[in-house]
């Protein structure tokens, strides 16, 4: 299944190929940001374009220590 749709996002160059991934768990420590961190990278290197990584944790954020980044206002802080 991964195959399939990594296959849609970076060969398909059509209108219906998908524009968003949704990474979500039911449960803490269960690998979703590295793993939405990883696709994120990969797709980025492999469309030659942008992508946006938007992480909604609120209890534990981690994104931006993965990419090296220091840690800015929250997704909240940014809505309020």
């Amino acid at each position: 299944m991964l195959e399939a749709l990594w296959s849609r996002f970076v060969f398909g160059g059509n209108q219906s190929a998908p524009r968003r991934i949704l990474f979500t768990s039911p449960d803490v420590a269960a690998g979703t940001t590295t793993v939405a961190t990883c696709v994120a990278i990969g797709l980025a290197r492999n469309l030659g374009a942008p992508v946006a990584l938007l992480e909604a944790d609120r209890y534990s954020p981690a994104v931006a220590c993965y990419m090296g980044l220091t840690p800015g206002p929250g997704l909240l802080e940014v809505v309020d």
